[in-house]
């Protein structure tokens, strides 16, 4: 029997030789994709950018517009699957917006050579918008167009102009003609997107971001686009890479050779005060009990808050919920010996929203912190 047992086993093990070894896809309910587009040095939001995703293996596809502060997001995606994102820089230049002209109700189209290095110049007047009467001026550069069409636009009064040759075709989406309140910011919206365009066709760096400004990843240039791997792995730790457990941070880092943690900690106020928010206490009791348990340990405690305000109040303020902190560690048992407050105001944002910098709730939360920084 003993023998029979063993060639058993033998004839088990021959059999999966060579095989592939199959992975077991993870076990997770579909998951929401939210992040930022944020480019150039200064790192500033890619604002009504289309964003599209794909799945190679199902040739699905998922389209996004980024706001006003470069967020966007995808719902509904599987954590095992690798997706493909593509920002293209030609969708920037859909738009231009044409001032009313009551005589003719007409406008012009002026692309130039300047605004758009790489597309030739071409000009032309479509006159009564509603009709297909055009009458168009061409302006050749370096390119020779075989082909100008105009046809109906997604939304009801707008035209679409498609420019046309054998190995190019450019697509431009002409609005209705503003009125003259209405043309000023248009213009100015329109400008800051050929700045852009422009900068990206230059080089300028395109990031991935989560929504409180935290660069996760650069981009790859792929011609006039920009892609991202999208690795199931990153879709695992979304639920998690906001998760900070204090009690096991301190564990670690008592047990090991590190002389400093910090631990950052969203600790809630009054709006404009120092008092304690009721649900922000049970974040400081875990952080008191680990002090309890790792005597040997020190703490600053640092709070700092967002640019919104004035400089010297929120310096003030800082200094204040420090305090308050640490007032409340010493009503609960810890040595003062052992404990030293700071306030640092704004002086350390952690991303782009300095003073008058328009940034969405979440890119302030990231520097409105409170930071626990242990010490051997």
């Amino acid at each position: 029997m003993k023998k029979i047992t063993i060639l058993l086993l033998i004839i088990f093990s021959l059999s999966s030789y060579g095989q592939e070894k199959k992975i077991t896809p993870v076990k997770s309910s579909p998951v929401n994709y939210a992040r930022k587009l944020l480019y150039g040095e200064k790192k500033q939001p890619l604002k009504n950018q289309k964003v599209v995703l794909k799945d190679p293996l199902s040739s699905k596809t998922f389209n996004a517009t980024t706001d006003k502060y470069g967020d966007f997001e995808f719902k509904g995606l599987d954590v095992n699957v690798t997706y493909k994102m593509e920002i293209s820089v030609d969708s920037l230049l859909l738009t231009k917006p044409m001032l009313h002209d009551t005589a003719k109700h007409s406008f012009n189209i002026d692309f130039s050579a300047a605004e758009f290095p790489e597309l030739s110049t071409y000009k032309g007047t479509i006159f009564d918008v509603g009709s297909e009467n055009t009458n168009f001026d061409k302006s050749y550069y370096t390119i020779q167009w075989n082909s100008v069409k105009i046809v109906p636009g997604p939304k009801n009064g707008n035209y679409e102009m498609i420019l046309e040759r054998k190995d190019k075709k450019v697509s431009m989406v002409v609005y209705p003609v503003l009125e003259e309140k209405d043309f000023k910011p248009a213009m100015e919206e329109y400008k800051e997107k050929v700045a852009i365009y422009n900068s990206l066709l230059k080089g300028a760096k395109l990031y991935m971001a989560k929504t409180d400004g935290t660069i996760i990843k650069q981009f790859k240039k792929a011609g006039n686009s920009f892609v991202y791997e999208l690795l199931p792995a990153e879709l695992v730790s979304l639920a998690k890479e906001n998760e900070v457990d204090p009690v096991l941070a301190i564990k670690d880092f008592a047990a090991s050779s590190k002389a400093e943690l910090i631990v950052d900690q969203d600790i809630y106020y009054s709006a404009g005060s120092s008092e304690i928010k009721e649900a922000s206490i049970p974040k400081l009791d875990k952080i008191i009990a680990s002090m309890a348990t790792n005597k040997s340990l020190k703490l600053i405690i640092n709070s700092h808050t967002d640019a919104r305000g004035d400089d010297a109040s929120n310096m003030k303020l800082s200094q204040d919920r420090a305090q308050k902190v640490m007032d409340y560690f010493i009503s609960k048992g810890v040595d003062k010996s052992r404990l030293t407050s700071k306030g640092f105001g704004e002086t350390q944002l952690k991303n782009r929203c300095s003073n008058n910098v328009d940034c969405s709730e979440a890119e302030h939360r990231l520097n409105r912190r409170t930071e626990f920084k242990f010490m051997k």
